[in-house]
């Protein structure tokens, strides 16, 4: 009992409100079947990826928490950010990326191309190692975060050459981004297997290509 209760107090210390932000690279998929098809070293795809990892890094209050196998799990403490900070991330890593995948997206001439991110806020409990392998953080946020994302992803679909687009939940939106983010949309999707659409806002980025196209998730 007595270290159960240590275990708990372990967690709780660690635990707080966090933005998560979940990031994926459009057409991943795509370029891996490229190098599988033509025999050639996945060496590009890991680099870009780690200089990601790296890019992300370098913004403050960021945890890079989880490579998806598709992109990245971003957390911000509440507390360190700001919607200014956020929108500038998300801002940066669509202009980055959109620089530094062009050979990538030449080479294996990708018609889709971009990044997509979903986002959301709410309470995360850290889980120190040794009931993992490694730190893990479990919350709601992260889950809604991913839907979100997936469905930027699915929304954006044939749309566009290279699409760069945030989707954010109404809540979250209504307390970092209102009165920045002008070019946002209200919007309705289908999050997981729920019945019925989930109202979100949707957020065009600009990358170096110019700015993105607002999808239509209804289209």
């Amino acid at each position: 009992m007595r270290g159960a209760r240590a275990i708990d107090q372990k967690i709780q210390l660690l635990t707080g409100n966090h933005i998560v932000i979940a990031i994926d690279i459009r057409s991943s998929s795509k370029m891996l079947e490229y190098f599988k098809d033509h025999r050639k070293p996945v060496d590009p795809y890991i680099a870009l990826i780690m200089a990601m990892k790296h890019k992300i890094d370098e913004f403050p209050g960021c945890i890079a928490y989880k490579f998806t196998g598709d992109g990245w799990i971003v957390l911000f403490k509440k507390q360190k950010t700001n919607g200014s900070a956020m929108l500038q991330f998300m801002e940066a890593l669509s202009k980055w990326y959109a620089t530094h995948s062009s050979n990538l997206v030449k080479q294996m001439d990708l018609r889709r191309h971009g990044l997509t991110f979903g986002v959301d806020d709410g309470w995360i409990w850290e889980v120190p190692p040794g009931f993992f392998e490694q730190t893990e953080y479990i919350g709601e946020p992260i889950v809604l975060a991913s839907r979100l994302q997936a469905a930027a992803a699915a929304a954006v679909g044939e749309s566009a050459d290279s699409d760069y687009a945030a989707f954010i939940s109404v809540p979250c939106f209504n307390g970092y981004f209102k009165g920045i983010a002008s070019d946002a949309v209200r919007a309705a999707v289908r999050l997981g297997k729920r019945e019925d659409d989930d109202p979100c806002m949707i957020l065009p980025l600009a990358s170096s290509a110019g700015s993105a196209q607002v999808p239509n998730p209804t289209a």
